[in-house]
C-alpha cells in the first residue's frame, strides 16, 4: 500500500487480499478504478480503522465522508465484543 502515499490508489486486485470480513470500503469511477477506500481491521476483538485514503483528485466531493460513515456503520454492526 505504499502507492498510496504517493497519491495513487492501489487497484481493485491489489485491494483484494486486504479484504478482511467485509471491512474493505471502496469507491471506484466510472472504469472500476478505486478512486476512495477505507480498510477497517480488528484490534482487541473491536473494529479499528486502519486506514482511509481519497485520490486527490477526489478529495473535496465528500466521498470520504461518505465511506467514513460507511464504516463506522460498519463497525457498529460488526463489533466482536468479549
Amino acid at each position: 500500500m505504499a502507492a498510496v502515499s504517493d497519491g495513487e490508489l492501489p487497484t481493485v486486485e491489489q485491494l483484494l487480499p486486504t479484504a478482511r470480513d467485509g471491512g474493505l470500503l471502496v469507491t471506484v469511477d466510472d472504469d472500476d478504478r478505486p478512486v476512495a477506500l477505507v480498510l477497517n481491521d480488528w484490534v482487541d476483538a473491536r473494529a479499528h480503522l486502519d486506514q482511509a485514503s481519497v485520490g486527490p483528485a477526489f478529495a473535496g466531493h465528500g466521498i470520504g465522508r461518505q465511506l467514513m460513515a460507511a464504516a463506522e456503520q460498519w463497525g457498529r454492526q460488526q463489533t466482536r465484543r468479549p
